[in-house]
């Protein structure tokens, strides 16, 4: 399985302006940061990204969360945070969003449409796996 990270460049004819035309016409609703630009984001203003919080149960309810090394902290994938990579011109909007799955065993033997099982068996071939 291959998951690239590849991230075309994005046009925003906004941007096309000068750069101060661009810069003043999106504020970090937040106030100033002292930085100026997009920074290390993707684009001028906000900066969208959703954090999904899947949630199982087995007994105890639990939540599929990431160690922030730089943090020192358990973080799940959502409006304004307040990011170190936000500027006064370019910020980070999140939305949390919660799915509550049921689990599967990762197995050949699921009833699955034929696609959707390949790509599994594929995502268990990467983990090493037998299907």
């Amino acid at each position: 399985v291959e998951f690239t990270l590849y991230q075309p460049p994005v046009y925003n004819h906004q941007e096309a302006k000068s750069d101060t035309s661009a810069l003043d016409s999106h504020r970090n609703p937040a106030g100033r940061t002292g930085i100026k630009g997009r920074g290390a984001l993707k684009s001028l203003g906000p900066n969208h990204i959703v954090d999904p919080v899947i949630t199982t149960e087995g007994g105890v309810l639990e939540f599929l969360a990431l160690w922030e090394q730089t943090e020192g902290c358990w973080k799940f994938p959502g409006g304004y945070v307040d990011d170190s990579r936000n500027t006064d011109n370019a910020w980070v909007e999140t939305t949390v969003v919660t799915v509550h799955l049921q689990w599967h065993e990762v197995s050949s033997k699921i009833a699955m449409c034929p696609y959707q099982k390949e790509a599994l068996r594929l995502v268990a071939q990467l983990h090493h796996i037998n299907f």
